[in-house]
């Protein structure tokens, strides 16, 4: 992966609300979590009003995936946190 798209990736993140970011925490912590159970948690644990409003807008940014009943972590974000490109 080049430096350019680990940049666009960092800039994404610093443009995340505060709302966003929280919510990308928990998929960071959780890489792969079932859809059910995060939107409880998240309304639970992290007080998130409106996690799959959240999450969508997450899935647009290209941080998160949706899978088959379940949320991941997008490839591109785990790779960069793996060689330590990209900070919360």
């Amino acid at each position: 992966m080049s430096s350019d798209e680990f940049k666009k990736i960092q800039n994404v993140i610093r443009k995340l609300t505060a709302k966003e970011r929280r919510v990308l925490e928990y998929m960071i912590k959780n890489i792969s979590v079932g859809e059910i159970i995060a939107v409880r948690e998240l309304r639970s644990l992290y007080g998130i009003e409106d996690p799959e409003i959240v999450l969508a807008k997450l899935i647009e940014l290209g941080l998160v995936e949706r899978g088959l009943a379940c949320f991941n972590l997008s490839p591109i974000v785990k790779k960069a946190i793996k060689e330590r490109k990209i900070r919360l």
